[in-house]
């Protein structure tokens, strides 16, 4: 290696790479470290690069005569640092002898990869104001991407072809220069430099940051290259040095560092996603003893993510999670159950935080939130959002709309269960459709069809009957389910009704169901109310049945066709809604006309060419496997890491927050007035029953202690007192 005041002169836009060691470290370790930096620069960059090597005379001579075969074909510069000079002096002497080229800062302990350089310098130069560009970085340096302890002794190669692949390119604004890599621009340090030698290197590359961008420059992030940093020491913060500089750094870097929504967030999610297993927490908490479709949903959802491909999972679950949802959870060894109070305890944050369902209230995101850097949201519908009576009253609809409307505002990505929901959502303005996706359910959400055990009390495993599944609300048209069924009757079939599903509190069609059978007592006789059931009832029912009734008006999705289909059982459905797209060709109601319903699915219910071309049909509806359900919610996950988050998402969060004040503003007003009501009444009911003796036994009254005792005792004798206290009784009337 020629000397560094032998260096050939360069001009503007040429780039010089400079290995820098410790000069306080003369060990051996500092020595492997600095031969194995050098090396790795030595095979990854241009032998028309200048290459130069900066360090004590010992380790220059011992790195020279280690690389000898790979010093001869290019152009290698040594500068020997003696005691007195320190590694900043040292940058500014190679910056000094590199002028007018720009200079690359590579400290011992860093190792490059293949076109490392080439990737820095497009960084660099991507703007005329860049000032400098720092790489990410394994196991050290300010853009660590992992810790090192999570580094592995080989394959940086790979890894860095990876980063590269997967990055965007966003070379997102820094306020950092290295301190472990560092492209340097002639024009910045012409502007702002040197470093200042009264600095440690770290402090000076910090100040030398701030001034560059105090005077209009910036740095940017190369988030397409890759360094290991594993083998440099950790960077411990000099605390001696604290020039104001510093502390305003402190404070900027702060502000870009904890900026959610700017680019650097993302280009580090991108890049951390690139080396290791994306990462999810999925929201389990509904995955409790109540048996229903959401439930089943969400266990296969987490089973078909956790079984695809490089994927860490997490379920946040309720304390009284079901023994089905524990039992499914358990086959899979690798995804790990996080409970509320683990959650509470602010863990380590995931890529992606999951809401399966529809988010009802701001508590349901109060607690997801820290658990996930991007949130996902499963929006099954608008039901409720449209409907005021599915709610205890109007304010609680609109604080309903309030709060799905913010929710989907702050979601990075939107998941819903068919095109006609996605439409709902985008026909009311609720979020653009770039951040909304149609993910399906797998056909194994369906529940095997056997049908063990006895039958429901009112049943007859030798009695036809029709099975209408699901809660009563409105939307589901129970009563229609009704009048088919005296249509049918009226047709000549012979058979029973059967309701199977919750009462709901609120938007339910319980009474005109009750009208109905009323005003026909015949048929309310024909007809069974079993309410909710479990699923060993369920697979009874499918098993017995003659056939399902669905008539819905609005579905998200709507399964009851595709677990039709598995237990070979018509389906008598109306083409509404999601039906039309998952279902429509085999769809058999005619909306809303019973007359001519009843007679279209009368062939149905027995055996016969109907019934076997309308099975034929529903046998034919395309529904995805969970393998392919998984793949493309890890499509939306890793697009939701990629893509800016919502620019209303700040807004939406402080709204959401104010919305769940209000909330439990309004439960505390109501408390109050309540237990006010409360006090008043007991009040005026001890005024009624003590005003008349009041004034004789209260504190300074009429009657002395020793006479209320007295008339007391006589009281409590029943003769005596009716003998002594007539009189007195007599003198109260009026």
């Amino acid at each position: 290696m020629r000397p560094i005041t032998a260096m050939d002169e360069l001009e503007r836009g040429s780039v010089v790479a400079c290995v820098l060691s410790s000069t306080k470290d003369e060990s051996r370790l500092a020595d492997e470290q600095a031969l194995a930096t050098t090396k790795s620069v030595m095979e990854h960059t241009d032998p028309s690069t200048p290459v130069l090597v900066a360090g004590i005379a010992a380790r220059i001579k011992w790195i020279e005569d280690e690389l000898s075969a790979q010093l001869c074909d290019r152009t290698a510069l040594s500068l020997v640092l003696g005691p007195g000079v320190n590694e900043t002096q040292a940058v500014n002497v190679a910056a000094r002898a590199s002028s007018p080229g720009d200079l690359v800062l590579v400290r011992s302990g860093i190792r490059v990869t293949s076109n490392w350089l080439e990737r820095l310098r497009a960084a660099a130069t991507s703007d005329s104001t860049v000032a400098s560009a720092t790489p990410l970085s394994l196991g050290g340096g300010a853009l660590e991407i992992l810790d090192r302890d999570q580094v592995a002794a080989n394959g940086i190669e790979v890894l860095a072809d990876r980063v590269a692949e997967r990055s965007l390119q966003l070379r997102p604004r820094i306020v950092t220069i290295g301190p472990g890599c560092a492209y340097l621009r002639r024009a910045a340090w012409e502007l702002v430099g040197p470093l200042n030698e009264m600095l440690s290197l770290d402090g000076a590359l910090v100040e030398l940051a701030m001034r560059a961008i105090a005077a209009g420059m910036v740095h940017v992030a190369a988030d397409d290259v890759l360094v290991d940093g594993s083998l440099s020491p950790p960077v411990v913060p000099d605390q001696q040095e604290s020039p104001s500089e510093l502390r305003i750094d402190d404070q900027v870097r702060e502000t870009i560092v904890n900026d959610e929504h700017g680019p650097l967030h993302r280009a580090v999610a991108i890049g951390r996603m690139a080396l290791r297993n994306l990462s999810v927490t999925i929201d389990g908490r509904a995955l409790t003893s109540m048996v229903g479709g959401t439930q089943t949903y969400i266990i296969e959802l987490v089973l078909a993510v956790a079984r695809a491909q490089d994927v860490a999972v997490r379920v946040l679950v309720a304390p009284d999670l079901s023994e089905r949802a524990a039992a499914a959870l358990s086959t899979l060894s690798d995804v790990e159950l996080l409970t509320y109070d683990q959650a509470l305890s602010r863990p380590r944050s995931t890529d992606i935080v999951h809401r399966p369902q529809s988010v009802f209230t701001p508590d349901d995101l109060t607690l997801l939130r820290p658990l996930g850097e991007r949130l996902v949201i499963g929006q099954h519908d608008l039901i409720s959002y449209h409907n005021y009576s599915y709610h205890r009253d109007v304010n609680s609809w609109r604080r309903y709309r309030r709060t799905t409307r913010l929710a989907l505002a702050a979601a990075d990505q939107v998941i819903f269960f068919s095109e006609h929901a996605r439409r709902d959502a985008l026909t009311e303005d609720l979020l653009p459709a770039a951040r909304t996706h149609v993910v399906g359910v797998g056909a194994e959400v369906i529940e095997p069809t056997s049908a063990p055990g006895a039958p429901p009390d009112g049943l007859s495993a030798d009695e036809p009957f029709l099975l209408c599944l699901g809660a009563d609300y409105a939307h589901k048209n129970r009563p229609f389910a009704i009048e088919l069924f005296d249509g049918l009757r009226a047709l000549g079939w012979m058979g029973r009704l059967v309701l199977a599903g919750a009462h709901v509190p609120f938007g339910s069609s319980r009474q005109r169901e009750s009208e109905l059978l009323q005003s026909r007592p015949d048929l309310a006789e024909l007809v069974v109310d079993l309410g909710p059931v479990d699923e060993q009832v369920k697979k009874w029912l499918y098993g017995h049945a003659s056939s399902l009734v669905f008539p819905t008006l609005y579905e998200g999705l709507g399964l009851l066709p595709l677990e039709a289909a598995r237990a070979d059982l018509p389906c008598l459905f109306a083409p509404q809604a999601s039906l039309s797209e998952v279902a429509g060709k085999a769809a058999t109601l005619t909306p809303w006309d019973t007359a001519t319903s009843a007679a279209a699915v009368l062939p149905l219910l027995s055996d016969g060419p109907a019934r076997e071309r309308h099975l034929a049909a529903l046998h034919s509806l395309a529904i995805p496997d969970w393998a392919e359900v998984g793949r493309r919610l890890v499509g939306v996950y890793e697009q939701a890491v990629q893509t800016p988050p919502p620019e209303a998402a700040p807004r939406s969060w402080q709204e959401l927050d104010r919305e769940n004040y209000v909330v439990r503003l309004d439960e505390t007003i109501g408390h109050l007035t309540t237990v006010a009501q409360e006090y008043q009444d007991a009040y005026h009911e001890l005024e009624a029953r003590v005003s008349a003796g009041l004034p004789l036994i209260d504190e300074g009254g009429l009657l002395s202690r020793a006479q209320q005792r007295g008339l007391m005792r006589i009281a409590a004798r029943r003769r005596l007192g009716g003998l002594v206290l007539a009189p007195f009784g007599l003198l109260g009337r009026r």
